[in-house]
């Protein structure tokens, strides 16, 4: 079967159904109006053992808990609450994951959450929103949790086709002497997605990055059309390669491109992907040097070295 745009969920996890069944998958941003949701709904259809839900609100979250029970109440799900503008709510939702019997081996850490294009605020730890929200907290989580990762299991990160309109410069990470521009700087959390996975793969991980394409969730609640618009233009602008975010997408076909990436074996370490297939991204993701230099500023910024 080929995949693409087209592609949904169910398609691909009845696809490897046999790489689902009796599985343990732990996911970030788990709600029902996003892709996380859509996610973990078509992986409830082939039987896992288990599913760790990493979450804000509990409120938003049960759900899912709810609606995966339907599916199959056979499988194990444990929910972590955590805010992901915190390192401390991350730490502590670690130390819950590690106490739990369901979490004795991850196979899957799929890290999903995330914020898009939001005004300029800074953490409780006093790191710009964005990156801390779409590479800090997911970079410290995933450390923290590699000890319980399977032998052979999977790290899934989802970036955007928006690193492309980024530079790859973290030095002035906090905006101190840069202007910010939301979207650029989404681009810039974004592309440490995808250096993130350079640099767990350079570590010995088998680790996968994509772009799930143009879906309309909570994601887009600080930007609108015009503005999307606006935001592809730039991205052209710093890399002539940028082909747009895609068409739309529905939930069920927005969740498939992290199902291949998960469970295709196929798929190159370290790949990229976007609409379920290979593709290269901006040069900055994949240079290694580059990749070293954010992880020991993400080390500095977590205050612990991996």
């Amino acid at each position: 079967m080929a995949f693409n745009h087209d592609t949904t969920g169910d398609e691909v996890v009845a696809k490897f159904a046999d790489r689902v069944k009796g599985r343990t998958f732990l996911l970030t941003g788990p709600t029902l109006e996003g892709v996380g949701g859509a996610t973990l709904l078509a992986l409830a259809r082939a039987s896992p053992k288990a599913f760790i839900l990493v979450g804000r609100n509990p409120v938003k979250v049960q759900p899912v808990i709810d609606a995966i029970a339907a599916v199959d109440p056979t499988i194990t799900t444990v929910f972590a609450q955590a805010d992901f503008t915190s390192l401390a709510s991350i730490r502590s939702a670690a130390e819950k994951i590690f106490s739990s019997p369901a979490a004795a081996t991850i196979d899957v850490i799929i890290n999903n959450a995330g914020v898009m294009a939001t005004p300029y605020s800074k953490t409780v730890d006093g790191i710009e929103t964005q990156l801390a929200t779409n590479h800090i907290a997911p970079f410290l989580l995933t450390n923290l949790l590699l000890p319980r990762l399977a032998k052979n299991g999977t790290i899934v990160s989802v970036s955007s086709s928006a690193h492309r309109a980024s530079t790859g410069n973290y030095d002035d990470y906090n905006y101190e002497h840069t202007e910010y521009d939301p979207f650029r700087a989404y681009g810039q959390s974004k592309l440490a997605t995808v250096m993130f996975t350079t640099s767990l793969v350079s570590r010995g991980y088998r680790a996968i990055t994509l772009h799930p394409g143009l879906i309309f969730s909570g994601m887009q609640r600080h930007t609108n059309m015009e503005e999307l618009a606006a935001n592809a233009k730039k991205a052209r602008e710093a890399d002539p390669a940028y082909q747009g975010p895609g068409a739309p997408k529905s939930l069920a076909q927005g969740c498939s491109t992290s199902l291949v990436a998960a469970l295709d074996p196929s798929v190159p370490n370290g790949a990229y992907l976007f609409d379920c297939q290979v593709e290269t991204p901006k040069a900055e993701g994949l240079d290694k040097e580059k990749a070293e230099k954010l992880w020991k500023l993400s080390e500095k910024l977590v205050g612990q070295q991996f």
